[in-house]
């Protein structure tokens, strides 16, 4: 069976990425994504993801209002692509279909010989963030896990897939609203959908879409800027806010669907990377080519350390559980769970060090999962502060915190606002010349720090990378001011993630 979603979006860069990984982590055949001719990247970010997934991007020619968009966009979806798949279904950017664990998407689907059954409705949950503020740095799902009571009367609602031809016999208008009458839908659990409120009588006990209508006062402020006439008094912006019940993440994890989503995420945005040194090199032939690396320099082999925490456990990489982890010497074996964790150290440049994963052999391999950076990294910067004993201590531009390492249990954390113990590391030199292709990746990062961390720099640096340099974009952004992150961002909106932005508290 073949299954197509379709994503109506205007203007959502921050959350765009998050929403397609989520979806073809969940084995969607494909994802037609109708734009509403948005201006703050999210375009951008769309053709980046056609690389990673089967994104099918298109755009439309005026803005358009939201009643219009979306029979818009599942009539568009209908006649290009329609002969393609047995079920279609529209979703907004703020819908998350969530199967229960160990489920698959074809099993919450009626077969194409079913011809009595016009398709099935997912039951919407309201969830939402109550008092957030701010866009958080990661999924949807892990950010907002609190939902509103069952008899909470938005919950009529329900996403629809349809079979095409019924589209094409019946209207677009007729599936994108409320319960179509006179036909037969079933839910995932393979039950007969009932009416309810004019609605649907909600189902979750195999799936429900986690629809996330209050994320937070960020979210709500846009989205009234973008709904001309709305009465920002209107009660319904407040009923919304009843988020009492906790339904979990889920299991987090490598191979889990948290891991397998956060994996799309980052190839999303490397992609979009990528595509932007590829796209500057080529107006770089077009235009100079004998521009080569000047005002760069060359580039600089740094030196290779590995970490030990005060009680003398070595920073490595959880394969199985995505994260950072504080390992005894003796788990440090080639086929086994931890791989030890490198930082890069310039002699030019003392006042930063890098991380990445000893076992890496490209900037594809991560090094910090979504809990760090919200969206995952190779390499990740922080600034050194030495302490009285010796030792050196951690501290992330990005998170504002030092990074600690908890005796005992190994865990590791980014969470400390001062150096009182288990903040402190001390650098052990690694044998050898170290990998070669960090140099190659990276290596450019001294001569970028003495030529000053501005947006200046940073346009300059873009203009001489080749393909194989773009894991310094990231890099260098996450080190850059926030000021200067800011003017980048208007030279090149949605290209970073809100995550990379240095202005958490």
């Amino acid at each position: 069976m073949k299954v197509a979603a379709v994503l109506v979006v205007e203007n959502e860069s921050d959350d765009v990425a998050w929403w397609i990984a989520h979806h073809a982590a969940l084995g969607f055949s494909a994802l037609i994504v109708c734009d509403n001719a948005s201006t703050d990247g999210t375009w951008t970010l769309l053709q980046a993801a056609r690389g990673v997934a089967d994104v099918r991007p298109h755009r439309t020619d005026r803005v358009m209002s939201r009643d219009e968009l979306r029979p818009f966009a599942l009539e568009m979806a209908v006649s290009r692509y329609g002969s393609e798949f047995d079920l279609m279904g529209v979703f907004d950017i703020q819908d998350y279909l969530t199967p229960e664990p160990g489920a698959e998407l074809t099993d919450l689907l009626p077969s194409p010989e079913e011809h009595a059954v016009d398709g099935v409705v997912f039951s919407v949950r309201i969830h939402g963030g109550n008092s957030y503020v701010g866009v958080p740095w990661m999924s949807p799902l892990q950010a907002y896990p609190r939902h509103a009571p069952e008899d909470f009367a938005f919950h009529e609602q329900g996403i629809l897939f349809v079979r095409p031809k019924n589209v094409r016999e019946r209207g677009a208008g007729r599936y994108v609203g409320l319960r179509p009458d006179g036909e037969r839908f079933l839910t995932p659990a393979g039950r007969d959908a009932e009416a309810w409120n004019g609605g649907w009588l909600p189902e979750w006990s195999r799936a429900c879409v986690r629809r996330f209508a209050v994320r937070s006062m960020t979210h709500r402020v846009r989205l009234l800027e973008r709904t001309p006439g709305a009465d920002r008094r209107d009660p319904e912006w407040f009923v919304l806010d009843r988020n009492d019940i906790d339904s979990g993440i889920g299991a987090s994890g490598a191979g889990s669907q948290a891991s397998v989503t956060e994996q799309i995420v980052g190839a999303i945005y490397r992609s979009a990377w990528s595509g932007f040194v590829r796209h500057r090199a080529f107006e770089r032939v077009l235009s100079a080519p004998d521009t080569g690396m000047s005002g760069f320099g060359h580039t600089e082999r740094p030196r290779f350390f590995t970490v030990r925490g005060s009680g003398g456990l070595v920073l490595a990489y959880d394969t199985e559980s995505s994260r950072l982890f504080g390992c005894p010497d003796e788990e440090l074996v080639p086929e086994g769970r931890y791989r030890r964790i490198l930082v890069c150290v310039w002699e030019s440049m003392p006042e930063w060090i890098v991380l990445v994963r000893e076992d890496a052999v490209s900037d594809m391999t991560v090094c910090l999962c979504s809990d760090f950076i919200g969206v995952p990294q190779a390499f990740f910067p922080f600034e050194v502060r030495k302490t009285n004993g010796g030792d050196a201590a951690f501290w992330s531009p990005v998170l504002k915190r030092f990074l600690t390492m908890i005796d005992g249990d190994g865990a590791v954390w980014c969470n400390r606002l001062e150096v009182q113990g288990w903040e402190t590391f001390r650098l052990e030199p690694v044998d050898g010349r170290g990998p070669d292709w960090i140099v190659d990746s990276i290596g450019l990062l001294p001569s970028v720090v003495r030529e000053g961390l501005t947006a200046e720099t940073f346009a300059r640096l873009s203009d001489v990378l080749e393909i194989e340099q773009s894991g310094i974009i990231p890099l260098v952004f996450t080190m850059l001011p926030v000021e200067q992150q800011r003017h980048v961002l208007l030279a090149h909106p949605g290209m970073f993630p809100p995550s990379m932005l240095r202005v958490r508290d």
